[in-house]
């Protein structure tokens, strides 16, 4: 058997002792090593320490517990604490990212003693897993296997048609891809446009000013929100981040909606993620409204494609109808602390754990 503290050792049955560490500015060097040893597409070797320090320092409402053996940082779990609606009610709920252990200690279920210390957090937690053995980990632990979210791609350029073409094809991405694609690329979504609201207008977010208070429709048993906190965080993010773009849709002077997108370079293309949409209805007028109004920013912006993901029907509806087109799938999980099981319309999108900031610069 294993025996651990909620914060502290960890001793399987070798003989090798493991502290388990809530993580502090004095862990960025070890954490860097992990990271460096560990790297993917999603996250490049080599970042530099302004982006360490603002990506693990600088967040209020997040938390990060980490492994070690000696001086050596051996697995780590990240999380963010979102606030939700949660049917009539507003809720934190922990978003785990960034799980990861070096092989030679899986064996030992690592890992899992992570997961489990923030699963005796007092928050609920929801998370999206992309591989396999997350996906196949997490129901065993207890967690409730919600329906998959979808994402979505809308193409703005000749240039994002031609390279998701080359995508089909096999062809790695790469500056060489980016050349053949984009080159010659002209605007192809401009003709397309939705139904406006009345008297409606959106105008951007601008550093300093309160955030609009702005209420997802109580219909959802669940549905993301953004906070005062993260605004400010990402105000402070490296300029080679690119740009977070925060726009407010009003009518009758009143806020009806705003969304979250990120403007970004990648292989020399700009792209554009739209991470959140928050809208005071659930309305697939008011949706597309929103969104056809912040693509047609972006792609002033530079943006060759727009991606975005949807979990809602009605939101998936409007997508649809400006133009998106449905990419692939990815699972999704809660564990509501031995709750009744998560059950009607959910609104979930990429303003999750640490998708708001990939894909990292390269």
């Amino acid at each position: 058997m294993h025996s651990y503290d909620r914060v502290g050792v960890l001793a399987p049955q070798s003989n090798m002792t493991i502290k388990i560490e809530r993580l502090c500015a004095d862990h960025l060097p070890a954490v860097r090593l992990l990271r460096q040893s560990q790297s993917t597409d999603n996250w490049p070797q080599e970042l530099s320490e302004q982006f360490f320090r603002w990506r693990y320092s600088a967040r209020e409402q997040a938390d990060t517990l980490l492994a070690f053996d000696g001086d050596r940082c051996i697995a780590m779990l990240d999380s963010s604490s979102h606030l939700y609606r949660y049917g009539d009610e507003f809720i934190r709920v922990r978003e785990p990212c960034e799980w990861l252990c070096l092989p030679e200690y899986r064996p030992v279920g690592l890992g899992l003693r992570l997961m489990r210390m923030f699963m005796k957090e007092p928050e609920p937690m929801f998370a999206m897993a992309g591989t396999w053995m997350t996906q196949d980990i997490l129901p065993l632990m207890g967690w409730q296997k919600l329906p998959d979210t979808t994402n979505y791609s809308l193409p703005l350029t000749s240039g994002a048609l031609v390279d998701s073409l080359l995508g089909r094809l096999h062809v790695p991405r790469g500056k060489l891809r980016t050349r053949l694609a984009h080159t010659l690329s002209i605007p192809v979504w401009h003709r397309r446009s939705a139904a406006a609201i009345e008297d409606g207008v959106i105008s951007e977010y601008r550093a300093g000013d309160p955030l609009p208070l702005v209420e997802p429709s109580a219909d959802y048993a669940l549905a993301c929100m953004c906070s005062q906190w993260e605004r400010a965080w990402l105000e402070k993010a490296p300029r080679d981040m690119g740009k977070f773009l925060w726009l407010v849709g009003y009518a009758d002077d009143k806020p009806i909606g705003l969304t979250i997108s990120r403007l970004f370079e990648r292989n020399g293309a700009c792209e554009a993620n739209l991470l959140h949409v928050q809208a005071s209805q659930n309305s697939a007028e008011h949706y597309a409204w929103l969104v056809t109004e912040t693509s047609k920013i972006l792609a002033k912006g530079g943006a060759a494609k727009v991606a975005c993901r949807a979990l809602c029907p009605t939101f998936s509806a409007a997508l649809k109808r400006i133009g998106f087109v449905e990419r692939s799938r990815t699972p999704a999980f809660w564990w509501g602390k031995g709750s009744s099981s998560l059950s009607g319309p959910l609104h979930l999108t990429m303003w999750r754990g640490d998708e708001a900031i990939r894909p990292y610069p390269s």
